[in-house]
């Protein structure tokens, strides 16, 4: 998963001189899924817009950023960002995709915004 704008970055980097445009490469995102690719365009709730694997599942994403909550204790933006090579602004919105299916609960203190695994979410807490 990347931002289009990062995709926009690397495909004008890849071409040297010959650059792309931002619409061309939107609307180019837009046709993926019509045409059967391995990719597909999202956009999030906040509007922000990605390029995703089509086989990409979000309870598995969700998922994942649960235990992974669990074992670091807690999950930030910057953290998950550094950890897994993406954008601050993409691992907040995998963070909020998670708190909202439930498995994360947040904490918005002056330390900044957390993540915690929702220890609500079964009878026994686990």
């Amino acid at each position: 998963m990347m931002l289009v704008a990062d995709a926009f970055c690397l495909a004008n980097r890849a071409r040297g001189l010959d650059l792309v445009s931002p619409q061309d490469v939107l609307k180019a995102c837009e046709c993926m899924q019509a045409l059967s690719l391995p990719v597909r365009l999202r956009k999030f709730h906040s509007g922000v817009l990605v390029v995703e694997l089509a086989t990409l599942s979000d309870d598995e994403l969700v998922q994942e950023l649960a235990l992974l909550a669990c074992e670091q204790g807690f999950l930030t933006a910057s953290r998950l960002a550094a950890r897994n090579h993406i954008s601050a602004v993409l691992a907040a919105e995998q963070l909020l995709l998670a708190e909202a299916r439930g498995l994360l609960c947040r904490d918005d203190a002056v330390e900044g915004l957390r993540f915690y695994q929702n220890k609500f979410l079964t009878v026994d807490g686990s």
